[in-house]
This record gives structure tokens, C-alpha cells and sequence, in this order.
């Protein structure tokens, strides 16, 4: 992907509103060469990023959009792309379009964290190139603890987006508008806790922590914040594959939660199975058929993705053995030589 732009990163940059604020959908195609903020919106399904979206849209004539549900499944299948009419992030003396990339949302059970991270890694990718990609992660502040199944989609994250692109995201909370006046304190309790305990190495290190209170007003603010400049970790390497492992025998979190997936599929075709062989009525059984193939299906997907994923991080190691073996017989051949 090529985001070319001639202007210095070290210069200022301010957001510009001019006349009605409205968000319309663009082929995702059109973002590959733009040389506008591209907005990355991220998390787990239902936690908030069609309503930052609607939010945004919320004061123009042109009505809703209608893509925020209330739902556990995920509204976003794919990858989606909307520009924010009348909004520019000015860089320098440059007024540059900003657009959103909604992502279908993680923990569904249809779609797995690692085809949306494939979806996204060409993003990804010219983000850790110093261009004008940033990432807002939505996490929903109703959750009374952090699940497991919340952290490790947490972990997939930053793990994947990298250590040198930190300054790059943003931890969004949501559901602030949702909350009786008796739970606000506790919520924010939940949000000193996870700003502090859940990602403190990276507020330490750039990223920030906010709230999303459903409103226009919230949604612009954030925009605000997250297409100004943002200085990358150049120490630090860029990212590479699905993210790093500490030691060669750990297992990457997004391999991980796709292996939890296929175990707790294999564990429902089996139900699906033993009650088949107890079902007389037609009806049911065509019901219970179904659901067994659509599940046979996913299985079959998510395991083709497994393949895959085990392919990718084969092959440097399988390059590495192969070049020890040349050397090596270039040197047997030397040594032979001199004889």
C-alpha cells in the first residue's frame, strides 16, 4: 500500500470542520493510495464501533446509517470504509480527508481474530512506516470484570500492532450513556482499572485512554485527537506476520483463541451428533442437520486458516535450515578442496 505524502512529520497538525458533518460508506479500494488519515476501528463484537460511526453522522439531514445493532453477532462481515464529509486533518498548510476502516468485530463466532488481522495487515504494515494510520480500540466499560475471552482479544491487539506503533492507538471506552446514575462510580472504578492495570505500559508509552459518551460531540473529539501526529517507537522493530512470541515455544494469543475455537466447535458437533441419534421428528432433525454442517463448515475454515497461519512461520525457519545446509557443504566442499 502507498500513502505518500511530501509534508515533514514534525509538523503541527489541527482538525478542520467546514459546514454539516456527514459519513458515507466508499469502496475500501479507494483508501490504498489516499494520502488522508485512515482510521482503523477495532474490538470485540458489540462493544461500541458502528455507534461511534452513527454518532458521527448523527447531526446530518441525510439521516442514519443503520449500522449499529444491538447484537452478539457482529453487524461488519468485512472490511468497510466511510469517509467523514466535511472534516479535514490539516497538516501543515495541506487539508487531508480522513476516512474510517471498520473491521468485524472480535470473539464473534463466525469470523476469527486472524482473518480479520489479515484483512488488516497491509494497515498495519504502512502504519509502522510513519503514514497516517491509527487504530481506535473499543471496549465496552459496562463489563463489570475483564473477561479472559476480553484480555486475550486485548493482547491480539498489541501484539500485532506492535510495540513501535503504540502512540498510534487509542483505548475507546463505550456504553457511558447506558449507565444509571448509581453505576457511574463503579464504571469509573472499572476505567482507572483498566487504564492503569490493563494498559499502563502503553499510556506510559503514547497510547491513551478515553470514554465515548454516544454523542456527536464525544465522537468529534475523539477525532480530534487521533488524526494528529503521532510519533512512532523507531527504536523498536516493525511488526511482522500475527506479532511476536517471547520464546520459540510460545503460542502466538491469535493461534491461540483459533485453536479454542475449533475445540469448542469439534465439543458442538458432538452434542449436535448425539442428539440426532435420539431425534425422531422430521422437522427438527432438518434443523439439527443444518446447524451440523454450518459447523462442519466453520471448522473447516478455521482449520484451513490454522494451516495456513503454521505455513507462514515455517517458512523463515525452513529458509534458515536450508541456508546452514549450504554453508555447510560449502564448507565440507572447501575443506575437501584443500585436501
Amino acid at each position: 500500500m502507498s500513502y505518500r505524502s511530501a509534508l515533514h512529520p514534525s509538523q503541527l497538525t489541527r482538525m478542520e470542520i467546514k459546514g454539516e458533518v456527514s459519513v458515507v460508506e466508499v469502496p475500501v479500494e479507494s483508501l490504498e493510495d489516499t494520502i488522508g488519515v485512515v482510521i482503523v476501528l477495532m474490538g470485540p463484537t458489540g462493544a461500541g464501533k458502528s455507534s461511534f460511526i452513527e454518532a458521527l453522522n448523527s447531526l446530518s439531514t441525510s439521516g442514519s446509517l443503520g449500522i449499529a445493532k444491538d447484537q452478539l453477532e457482529t453487524v461488519t462481515a468485512d472490511l468497510r470504509a466511510y469517509q467523514v464529509r466535511n472534516v479535514a486533518s490539516i497538516w501543515g498548510l495541506y487539508p487531508l480527508p480522513i476516512y474510517i476502516l471498520d473491521t468485524p468485530g472480535f470473539a464473534d463466532p463466525r469470523i476469527s481474530e486472524l482473518q480479520i488481522l489479515e484483512s488488516i495487515k497491509g494497515w498495519r504494515d504502512a502504519c509502522s512506516s510513519a503514514e497516517k494510520v491509527r487504530v481506535l480500540y473499543f471496549h465496552s466499560i459496562s463489563d463489570v470484570r475483564l473477561a479472559s475471552r476480553k484480555k486475550q482479544c486485548m493482547d491480539v491487539l498489541k501484539t500485532f500492532w506492535g510495540t513501535r506503533n503504540i502512540p498510534t492507538v487509542t483505548l475507546v471506552t463505550t456504553m457511558w450513556d447506558r449507565l444509571k446514575p448509581a453505576s457511574r462510580a463503579a464504571a469509573e472504578e472499572r476505567f482507572a482499572s483498566l487504564r492503569d492495570d490493563h494498559w499502563t505500559e502503553w499510556c506510559q508509552n503514547g497510547s491513551k485512554a478515553t470514554k465515548f459518551e454516544n454523542t456527536y460531540e464525544s465522537a468529534i473529539d475523539i477525532l480530534k485527537h487521533v488524526a494528529q501526529l503521532a510519533d512512532r517507537q523507531t527504536s523498536a522493530n516493525k511488526p511482522q506476520g500475527y506479532g511476536d512470541v517471547k520464546s520459540a515455544d510460545e503460542m502466538l494469543t491469535v493461534e491461540q483463541l483459533l485453536r479454542e475455537r475449533i475445540d469448542a466447535l469439534q465439543q458442538r458437533l458432538q452434542m449436535i451428533d448425539n442428539d440426532l441419534r435420539t431425534l425422531d421428528d422430521p422437522e427438527l432433525r432438518q434443523i439439527f442437520q443444518q446447524d451440523r454442517k454450518d459447523v462442519l463448515d466453520t471448522i473447516t475454515t478455521f482449520n484451513a486458516q490454522l494451516e495456513r497461519l503454521h505455513d507462514l512461520h515455517r517458512k523463515p525457519v525452513n529458509w534458515a535450515i536450508r541456508s546452514l545446509k549450504r554453508i555447510r557443504r560449502w564448507i565440507i566442499s572447501r575443506v575437501v578442496g584443500d585436501r
